[in-house]
């Protein structure tokens, strides 16, 4: 707060709890809105301890730490800061002011520095917290080397190295998706923060280093996360919205005082705009927010995402675990060759297409095997599912065995369940 005033500080508080697309995915069961909050939170900080208050240090490690556990994509925010920092110090430069782009960037170093007691305390908070939320139980050294050297390990060995074919894509498919979802559900944020940065860069107003650096973080961000994400989701934008929630609460409030200005001096024709323009923006997010996040769901919603199927799936677990399996997932977009590639990431694509059911079938505890063609059910399991497509030939070769279909997303997907009598 120490770098926004009282209006720009409420504003904030306003975007952030009214974005329609902040606002969706909180209510979901993703980690984006927690990862990037927690972001923010870093930020603020590493602001207050530059600022000379060393005890949010630690705060800033256990927020880092929190983040990574809440979202991959966590692993990106370095990457960002050093961007939007390099741009926020280089416009020194830019200008014509090298100098003080050096000045700049020592000081901010020395505040940050602090004493060798403070880094330790910042270190130690953030490696301690990665051991409790990634080591496994019980807490011992290997627990404690598994959570700081083979959890990252992991992630990319699983990201980078051994990323699956099917998690590589074009990458300008993905930043016009992102950018769409932003122009639908994140339109007036993207306006007043493009209004803030450009007053902050070009309108001679005095320079402002966070705010800045909050717009540029969100700006990268819409080319980050869409390029590095292995699957195409409106979420990727959030990681990107929340920090330039920071510009646009500037941006909205040097509206309002605009406006104020115009009312003071009697402009009736300006205050007018800017009320036109206000009421536009509320208005614009709130259609979004009632449409978007409470309405009844539909296909063509920019927000909507698939997630539990529209039937209750409980009769399919309680038939796989009653007869003990196996059980056949019949069908070419069932099949996945060899089957132990569902077992764990990277996974083929098609285990999306078992989702759900493969959540069900694994808590039964029964053995899975996929096929297609009519020979695979020549000798068929007491359970078999059947996709769609292939339920006709599923049909005629499974007598004495009982059909139930279900629906296994919100629209238009459908699977046939056969389970022996």
């Amino acid at each position: 707060r120490d770098r926004l005033d009282g209006l720009e500080t409420a504003l904030l508080a306003v975007v952030l709890a009214a974005s329609p697309l902040l606002l969706y995915f909180s209510r979901f069961l993703r980690g984006d809105v927690v990862a990037a909050g927690l972001a923010l939170v870093v930020l603020g900080s590493l602001v207050r301890a530059a600022a000379g208050d060393a005890r949010f240090v630690p705060v800033a490690g256990l927020a880092a730490a929190a983040a990574l556990a809440a979202s991959g994509f966590a692993a990106a925010y370095p990457l960002l800061a050093l961007v939007a920092g390099a741009v926020v110090v280089d416009h020194e430069r830019v200008v014509g002011r090298p100098a003080a782009a050096t000045e700049r960037l020592d000081a901010l170093l020395g505040r940050l520095r602090g004493s060798p007691r403070t880094a330790a305390a910042g270190l130690g908070t953030f490696l301690g917290a990665v051991v409790v939320l990634f080591a496994p139980r019980p807490l011992g050294l290997d627990a404690v080397t598994g959570a700081v050297v083979d959890a990252p390990q992991a992630f990319v060995g699983v990201r980078v190295v051994d990323r699956s074919p099917e998690g590589a894509h074009e990458i300008l498919p993905y930043l016009a998706a992102t950018a769409a979802v932003v122009g639908r559900a994140a339109l007036p944020v993207a306006l007043l923060a493009g209004l803030a940065l450009a007053r902050l860069r070009y309108g001679g107003v005095d320079r402002r280093p966070v705010v800045e650096f909050a717009a540029y973080w969100g700006l990268a961000g819409l080319f980050v996360f869409p390029t590095v994400a292995e699957s195409l989701g409106p979420w990727i934008a959030v990681h990107s919205v929340v920090f330039l929630a920071v510009p646009a609460a500037v941006g909205g409030a040097s509206v309002v005082r605009f406006g104020r200005r115009a009312v003071d001096r009697g402009a009736t024709r300006e205050a007018l705009g800017v009320a036109v323009l206000l009421v536009a923006l509320v208005a614009q997010t709130g259609v979004v927010a009632a449409t978007e996040t409470y309405a009844a769901p539909d296909p063509d919603d920019t927000l909507t995402t698939y997630g539990q199927a529209a039937d209750d799936l409980e009769p399919v677990h309680e038939a796989a675990a009653e007869t003990g399996g196996p059980v056949l997932l019949y069908g070419d977009e069932f099949v996945i060759r060899p089957e132990s590639r569902a077992d764990a990431p990277p996974v083929s694509s098609r285990f999306g297409e078992r989702l759900p059911v493969a959540w069900y079938l694994a808590r039964a505890g029964v053995d899975v095997r996929s096929a297609t063609g009519a020979a695979a059910v020549a000798d068929p399991p007491p359970v078999v599912v059947a996709t769609g497509s292939a339920r006709t030939i599923a049909a005629t070769r499974l007598d004495g065995y009982e059909a139930r279909s279900y629906r296994t997303a919100l629209w238009n997907r459908r699977i046939v369940v056969f389970v022996r009598r």
